[in-house]
C-alpha cells in the first residue's frame, strides 16, 4: 500500500479520536481559508493533507465509521486515483441536490447528531445553508479546529513582502477607492464594512503580495466605518517602512492579522455590510448581538469589475505581451517537432514559462500550466508531474491551458495543437466542441436567466452526436 494511503488512514484515525473526545458525530472539512479563497496557502490545505486529494475544490465529511469526499465531474478521475486505499469514498457531486453531502448527512446521521466544522474557514453563506437544511434536526458547532490538533507539522502562515503597484499602472488612489466604498455604505445605510476577500483588499490598497501561489495577493482583512476609521489587519512583518508610512499617511491603522474578532466584538449598535460568501461565520459570531447585518456583494468587487478606459488598454497591452510569448513558444514547438527533439508535457510547461518571463512586467504564472497530450488532455485540471507525464510524440492532440500574471493584467489562454495527424474521431470531437462554443457565443438571452439553460444550448451539438 502506498505511503499516501497509509497516511490518510492514520490521519483519519487521529481525527476520529478527536471527534470521539468532543462527542462529534460528523466533521466537515471544506476547501477554504478565512478569506474563502479558491487557491489556499498550505496552512489551510487541510482537506488535501487529510485525504491525499490535491484538486482545488472538494468537501470532506468524516463520521465515526465513514468518510466521503464530494467533488464535481472535473475531478472524478483524479479523486478516484488519489483516494484509492485511503478509506475515503469518492462521492460524485452533480447539480442534483440528492448528490450533495448535506443530503448524505441527513440520510446517515440520526436526529440530534452533532455536526462540527471550523468556523474560521466556513463562510456565513455555507453555514446558513447548513442551518436551514439541517439545523432543526441536528446540532451544529463552529468552534473546533480539530485539524490543528492532529497536524503536528502544519505549515506556518506565509509572510511574503508586499509591494506597491507602479504609479503608471494605478488609475485610482486608495483614498478614492475607499471614498467610493463609503458612498455605497451610505446608500445602503451601513455604518460598518468588513472585507476578507484578498483580491478586493489588494485592489483597494493598490498593493500586491505573494502569500498565495499564482495569485499576487496577501493575507489580510480590512475594516471600514462610515466616518474616518480604516483598519488593515495584517502581519506587520510583510510591510516595508515605505509602504507602512504610505498607509498611515492615507489614514489607515495597522493592526495584527489575528486582531479582527477583538475589533468586531467592540462594535456599537449599527449595521455591518458583509458579503456572506466571503466572510467566515467565526467573524460574524464575534460581532455583538445588537449589530444588524446587511448581506450584499462587497462594493469593491463591483468596482473592481468595472474597468476604466486606461485599465482596458492595459489589458490589451497584457494580451499583446502574452501573445508574443505564445508566438515564440509555437515557433519553438514547430521547430522542435520538425527536428524530432524529445518533448514531454513538462517541457511544454518549462518553455511557456521561459518565454513569458522574457516579457516586461511579468510577475509569474496565473495558475499551474495544463499541458495534456491525448488522453491526459481529457482530464480537467490535469497537471503533469515529475513522476507522471507523457511524451509528445506520434499522432494526437496537445491541450495547452496556461496564463500569466503581469503588472497590467492576467491572462488565461487555452489552445489545442495537432501533433502529426489527428484521427478522424479526434477531428469530429474537436469540431463538435467548436460548434458548442459558437452556439453559446451567438446566444442572446434575458438578464438573470438560469445558467443551466445556457448550458443546454451549448451542449446541443454534443447531445445530437
Amino acid at each position: 500500500m502506498q505511503i499516501q494511503q497509509l497516511s490518510a488512514q492514520y490521519r483519519l484515525a487521529q481525527l476520529r479520536e478527536q471527534m470521539q473526545q468532543h462527542a462529534i458525530d460528523a466533521y466537515l472539512i471544506p476547501s477554504a481559508d478565512p478569506h474563502m479563497s479558491e487557491y489556499l496557502p498550505e496552512h489551510w490545505q487541510s482537506r488535501s493533507w487529510l485525504s491525499g486529494f490535491t484538486g482545488s475544490v472538494g468537501t470532506l465529511v468524516v463520521t465515526a465509521t465513514e468518510a466521503g469526499l464530494w467533488v464535481d465531474g472535473r475531478y472524478w478521475v483524479q479523486a478516484a486515483q488519489q483516494l484509492a486505499g485511503s478509506g475515503i469514498v469518492l462521492q460524485k457531486q452533480t447539480p442534483d441536490p440528492r448528490t450533495s453531502y448535506v443530503t448524505w448527512l441527513s440520510q446517515h446521521l440520526p436526529e440530534g447528531a452533532h455536526i462540527a466544522m471550523d468556523g474560521e474557514v466556513t463562510s456565513l453563506q455555507l453555514f446558513e445553508q447548513l442551518h436551514t437544511t439541517l439545523g432543526a434536526n441536528y446540532r451544529l458547532s463552529t468552534d473546533l479546529d480539530l485539524i490543528d490538533r492532529i497536524w503536528m507539522d502544519r505549515p506556518v502562515l506565509p509572510c511574503a513582502a508586499l509591494y506597491a503597484l507602479p504609479e503608471q499602472v494605478i488609475t485610482q488612489s486608495r483614498q478614492e477607492k475607499i471614498a467610493a466604498i463609503r458612498e455605497q455604505m451610505t446608500q445602503k445605510q451601513c455604518q460598518y464594512h468588513f472585507i476578507s476577500a484578498l483580491d478586493d483588499i489588494a485592489w483597494i490598497l493598490n498593493l500586491r503580495g505573494a502569500d498565495v501561489e499564482f495569485n499576487p495577493v496577501f493575507l489580510a482583512h480590512l475594516y471600514l466605518d462610515d466616518d474616518q476609521t480604516v483598519i488593515l489587519f495584517i502581519d506587520e512583518a510583510k510591510l516595508s517602512s515605505q509602504i507602512k508610512a504610505s498607509l498611515i499617511r492615507d489614514g489607515l491603522q495597522i493592526m495584527p492579522y489575528t486582531a479582527t474578532k477583538e475589533v468586531l466584538s467592540q462594535l456599537k449598535a449599527g449595521t455591518l455590510l458583509i458579503d456572506a460568501a466571503k466572510m467566515s461565520i467565526a467573524h460574524v459570531q464575534a460581532c455583538p448581538a445588537q449589530i444588524k447585518r446587511k448581506i450584499d456583494l462587497n462594493p469593491s468587487s463591483l468596482f473592481k469589475a468595472q474597468k476604466t478606459p486606461i485599465e482596458i488598454e492595459q489589458m490589451r497591452q497584457t494580451m499583446v505581451k502574452d501573445g508574443v510569448a505564445l508566438a515564440h513558444f509555437f515557433a519553438w514547438l514547430e521547430q522542435a517537432l520538425a527536428e524530432q527533439q524529445p518533448i514531454t508535457e513538462l517541457t511544454i510547461d518549462e518553455r511557456l514559462s521561459q518565454f513569458r518571463q522574457q516579457q516586461s512586467g511579468f510577475l509569474g504564472l496565473s495558475f499551474a500550466t495544463i499541458a495534456g497530450f491525448n488522453q491526459n488532455g481529457a482530464l480537467p485540471h490535469y497537471r503533469a508531474t515529475n513522476s507522471s507525464f507523457a511524451q509528445i510524440q506520434g499522432q494526437g492532440l496537445l491541450l495547452i491551458d496556461s496564463g500569466g500574471q503581469y503588472q497590467t493584467g492576467t491572462t488565461d489562454i487555452t489552445r489545442v495543437v495537432p501533433i502529426g495527424s489527428p484521427t478522424p474521431a479526434q477531428c469530429r470531437d474537436y469540431t463538435l466542441v467548436l460548434k458548442a462554443h459558437i452556439a453559446l457565443a451567438q446566444t442572446v438571452f434575458p438578464e438573470g436567466i438560469a445558467a443551466p439553460l445556457l448550458d443546454s444550448i451549448c451542449r446541443k451539438e454534443l447531445w445530437q452526436a
